[in-house]
């Protein structure tokens, strides 16, 4: 859900090059963000570099759309994290491993009091055996898992960030829960 706060916020970055609304964005969204990247890189100095990059990248852009209105700043910033992680794996000549959607109308409807019942257990568990577990997760369940989970964002602005349909959103989380289960070994 896009914050009214942000918004203005970014505008006074967008239209003065306002350091000080930054700086309030960044600390705000720098530990979530690096929290984001942390799921996805390996290494603890390659994850404090990207997450400044995606403050640069959004830094740059917001002074670069003078007078255009930001809808939602906190997915553009997921998405720009989502990029610069795409990025750094291309360099590396890797490629997360991705995962066809196949009859995603199947799970269109997935009842939000399954999803509640899984919060209440994964918090139940041992938060490094729990991480762990995610980050055994291929590509984009874990992102998924992070994004819903960890990061606590709703499916329509999951959807926006990771530029996927209602729909197939609700298969990736249904299907990375169901995975999380079996690894965690969570009766269902």
């Amino acid at each position: 859900m896009p914050n009214i706060h942000d918004q203005q916020l970014a505008a006074r970055v967008s239209d003065y090059q306002d350091q000080e609304a930054f700086a309030v964005l960044h600390s705000q969204y720098f530990a979530p963000i690096r929290q984001f990247i942390v799921f996805r890189i390996d290494r603890k100095e390659d994850v404090e570099d990207l997450a400044s990059q995606v403050f640069l990248q959004a830094w740059k852009y917001l002074t670069k759309i003078r007078g255009r209105k930001m809808e939602n700043f906190r997915a553009f910033l997921y998405k720009v994290a989502r990029n610069e992680v795409a990025d750094f794996y291309r360099a590396q000549g890797r490629i997360p491993q991705m995962v066809e959607l196949d009859a995603p109308e199947e799970y269109l409807e997935i009842a939000d009091t399954q999803d509640d019942l899984f919060q209440e257990q994964i918090i139940a568990q041992d938060k490094d055996y729990l991480i762990e577990c995610v980050n055994k997760l291929p590509e984009p369940y874990r992102e998924i898992i992070a994004l819903r989970y960890f990061e606590e964002l709703g499916i329509k602005e999951i959807a926006d960030i990771i530029g996927k349909t209602l729909g197939n959103t609700n298969v990736l989380i249904h299907r990375g829960v169901q995975t999380l289960k079996k690894m965690m070994k969570f009766q269902s």
